[in-house]
């Protein structure tokens, strides 16, 4: 059984583990009301093979026309109104070549360089996702320089352990920031001058961690993930239900592209690897989720995830939210066998980041015992828990 299924966004594993040690009845009742929660996912099934050719590998480092020598790719898009594939490395590279891997320019920004997503309103705009400090940059590929436009997501993407921002991709005008430690992928509406406002948070459907990397196809409504550790590539509508699986080709694979607009039923899909290398597959299959987008729109079926800080806590905590939408929303928290304690009143009206400070005490004042609790946020698209820790 997994633990770092989907909704622990304040949920530390080895905390886990040593709360397990100190009392195996209180992790009894946490692993159960995780379970009726829907916190923890049971192992998956094996994966379907792989569905594409062979492949050729088309980096050619240190070649002529091909990428530098010591280049480490680690994300890539596939670029249709330039046809071109747009590559970022680990030295803070980007790079442009044909499918062929020919033909291909280099320009360095510096950073931790992790995944690149293409706007959907101009060819000529890339945003580059950071790690250390986990970002997104605006780079204008027609002038060949970052633009100035930036967005801070290290409130939601920091990992202890640098596995933070590794993957990102734009789904109708949200942008998908993947996040390596748990596999959860991060939606924010991301607008010039403003600050990055966090719409939802989208689980693995098989409660994988690990991604490496996302992709976004819109003529079939189709979101592409792929996770390094379990060679996995996991197709899923963009409210992330798993549509289909298959076991992923290569090694070390950071980013992932493919050709959309095919109307063969199948397409080309490259596939950047951190072993120096790029890859270019054919014939991978391409078809439309049986079940799309569910009515009202995508945003409007996305649960915003709460965020806990400092946690684990003594005195109190901070919990923080974003509201994508005006509509009524109830925080609550519950102990480990499930009884309510606390209810907050949250202000609507209008959408936007909401704040809420726990001191530790239930609705009548009484103060609570150190342990786990879950803090539960109700909307009208559904709900969203996660585990918080009180130390006293």
């Amino acid at each position: 059984m997994s633990t770092r299924g989907p909704g622990f966004a304040c949920y530390n594993h080895r905390m886990a583990l040593n709360l397990m040690a100190l009392n195996p009845r209180l992790s009894c009742h946490i692993t159960l009301l995780a379970l009726a929660f829907g916190l923890v996912t049971t192992e998956t099934q094996a994966a379907n093979p792989w569905p594409a050719d062979a492949g050729v590998e088309i980096g050619l480092l240190g070649q002529p026309g091909h990428l530098p020598d010591d280049y480490e790719p680690s994300g890539a898009v596939w670029n249709a109104g330039r046809s071109r594939l747009l590559v970022v490395s680990d030295q803070g590279q980007i790079s442009e070549m044909n499918q062929y891997g020919d033909s291909t320019r280099t320009w360095t920004i510096g950073g931790d360089l992790e995944a690149i997503a293409i706007s959907e309103s101009s060819s000529d705009l890339a945003y580059i996702g950071v790690e250390r400090p986990d970002s997104v940059l605006e780079f204008d590929l027609l002038n060949e320089t970052l633009t100035g436009n930036a967005w801070d997501l290290t409130n939601w993407m920091t990992s202890e352990d640098n596995q933070g921002l590794e993957a990102l991709t734009i789904v109708d005008g949200l942008f998908y920031a993947g996040l390596q430690e748990t596999g959860e992928m991060f939606a924010f509406q991301l607008s010039p001058g403003q600050a990055a406002i966090h719409v939802a948070t989208i689980d693995s459907p098989l409660g994988l961690d690990d991604l490496s990397g996302l992709h976004y196809d819109a003529g079939t409504e189709t979101l592409f993930a792929i996770y390094d550790d379990h060679d996995r590539i996991v197709e899923m509508t963009a409210n992330g239900a798993l549509v289909r699986d298959y076991e992923l080709a290569g090694n070390d694979q950071e980013g992932i592209a493919l050709i959309g607009g095919s109307s063969s039923g199948s397409t080309t899909i490259f596939l950047a690897e951190d072993a120096e290398e790029v890859w270019r597959y054919e014939g991978y299959p391409i078809e439309a989720p049986v079940s799309s987008t569910p009515p009202g729109g995508l945003k409007g079926n996305l649960v915003p995830t709460p965020r806990c800080h400092p946690d684990p806590w003594n005195d109190s905590v901070t919990i923080r939210f974003d509201l994508a939408d005006a509509g009524p929303a109830t925080l609550t928290v519950h102990n480990v066998l499930g009884r309510h304690l606390r209810t907050f009143a949250v202000q609507h009206g209008s959408a936007g980041q909401r704040e809420v400070t726990w001191d530790g005490r239930d609705d009548r004042g009484r103060v609570l015992a150190s342990g786990a609790y879950f803090v539960r946020l109700s909307t009208q698209s559904g709900a969203r828990t996660v585990q918080t820790t009180l130390i006293r």
